[in-house]
């Protein structure tokens, strides 16, 4: 079955001539994201105004270090928070969309920018956040998923104000991924159960990592993969299914964005979604699901309604047909 996010490797060589270092790579984003807030000096009594709607690892990512309050609360009772975190959904840039309003409300505090379904060659030639929608806030934080978008078993970035953040190797938990390694091939344990427990507590890269690292490009692979949701999501665009669409999510694509996920059927019932989603699974083996997006684009003031959500990343071949 083809997944809701990729989960196959994309297979490089380093034609760009470059080698990104593997020591600004964490174990993944749920990593960089905890750490982010951990170098920015955020402790348990710190307030962090989050999104509705975040998915579970992300409250979990902050919660280790801050304390997790949703916006609409944030908003609506006009509480005061160390940090502000925007979550780009699926790829698409709502923060771009929002900037000026979140500079308004939260200004000088430190905004934590997730754009772990993003991706962007230009992020790897030190891309300045001194641009408009990035300034009047105290400092920078970005986090980027290597897993996410291209489909590997772990993997994340993170950076301030522009530049990229360390990840420290703990020795003691490279041998526990030895041992989880022989574990697995042993008593074949659930996939699943140990990429999940190691994106979120092994302070050690997962060694397909590590090998992928070794024999792939980073800057490659992002632009192999962009290419692909590109082709994707204009097939999409063309077909008339996007004809309820608020022109800020056909505006983004024409700006260069290329999510992984589109939202469909904006004002369809359940009943609707679920025949969708049972069809695309039957004809096609295609993983979708019925989740709440934020029409808007706008986590001050969103308008979330359900959707169908319908991956266009990398491993789908056959988007005009499906």
């Amino acid at each position: 079955m083809i997944p809701l996010w990729r989960t196959k490797p994309i297979k490089t060589t380093n034609s760009t001539g470059r080698k990104f270092p593997p020591k600004f790579v964490f174990p993944s984003g749920r990593q960089a994201l905890t750490h982010c807030l951990k170098h920015a000096g955020l402790t348990r009594t710190d307030r962090v105004a989050v999104p509705e709607w975040s998915s579970h690892c992300v409250i979990s990512a902050v919660g280790k270090i801050a304390t997790p309050i949703p916006m609409n609360e944030v908003i609506t009772q006009d509480l005061d928070v160390k940090a502000v975190l925007i979550y780009d959904q699926w790829g698409w840039p709502v923060f771009d969309n929002s900037y000026k309003d979140i500079q308004a409300r939260f200004s000088n505090k430190i905004l934590i920018h997730d754009r772990v379904d993003s991706m962007n060659v230009s992020w790897f030639s030190n891309e300045s956040v001194t641009e408009e929608k990035y300034t009047g806030f105290q400092s920078i934080y970005q986090v980027f998923s290597l897993s996410k978008t291209l489909g590997l078993s772990g993997g994340g970035l993170a950076s301030c104000n522009s530049e990229w953040l360390e990840f420290s190797i703990s020795n003691e938990h490279e041998i526990l991924v030895q041992l989880l390694d022989k574990v697995q091939n042993r008593d074949k344990i659930n996939y699943s159960l140990k990429s999940n427990f190691m994106k979120s507590d092994i302070a050690a890269l997962p060694t397909s990592l590590q090998e992928w690292l070794n024999h792939n490009d980073i800057i490659s692979a992002y632009e192999k993969e962009r290419k692909k949701r590109k082709k994707n999501v204009l097939k999409i665009i063309k077909s008339g299914l996007t004809k309820d669409w608020p022109s800020w999510l056909i505006d983004s694509i024409e700006g260069g964005n290329e999510p992984c996920i589109v939202p469909l059927f904006k004002k369809a019932n359940d009943e609707r979604l679920i025949s969708e989603h049972d069809k695309l699974l039957s004809r096609f083996d295609i993983e979708t699901s019925i989740y709440h997006f934020d029409w808007n684009g706008n986590p001050l003031f969103p308008d979330y309604g359900k959707c169908l959500a319908l991956p266009v990343h990398g491993q789908i071949n056959n988007i005009f047909e499906i």
